[in-house]
């Protein structure tokens, strides 16, 4: 090989390692744990599955991630934050009807800023009544 296609050669693998650093600082960072949220209000058909890669800890942590998909508004009260509208819905007080959270199926134990995210779980924010 002569001089100029040594040059050549390292001149082009010097390009392509800066073109895919490039591109991979540019990728979307991926979360460890594959979660699903759905959300369910009958009354007013609303029945969205969405699917998530997070790194995220708490399911506040998770909803405030999405946001603009979510659409989940909360309250402060004594007992820590509780979830008034999710996807521009806000739950009737007067007509009983409460956002509940369901975790793997079950009811939750815990509010939205404490409840854990573990790879796999399903969450359901569901419009319930009383």
């Amino acid at each position: 090989m002569n001089r100029w296609t040594k040059k050549l050669i390292v001149a082009l693998a010097l390009v392509l390692a800066l073109a895919l650093a490039g591109c991979a600082q540019n990728a979307a960072p991926q979360g460890a744990k594959a979660v699903t949220v759905k959300v369910v209000a009958a009354s007013q058909n609303i029945d969205e599955t969405y699917t998530y890669q997070t790194d995220a800890e708490k399911l506040i942590d998770l909803v405030n991630e999405h946001a603009d998909e979510l659409k989940v508004e909360t309250q402060d009260s004594e007992y820590g934050p509780f979830v008034t509208s999710v996807a521009g819905y806000a739950a009737d007080a007067s007509n009983n009807e409460f956002w509940s959270i369901l975790v793997n199926g079950e009811m939750g134990l815990d509010g939205i800023s404490t409840q854990s995210v573990s790879n796999n779980d399903v969450f359901t924010l569901e419009l319930s009544t009383y």
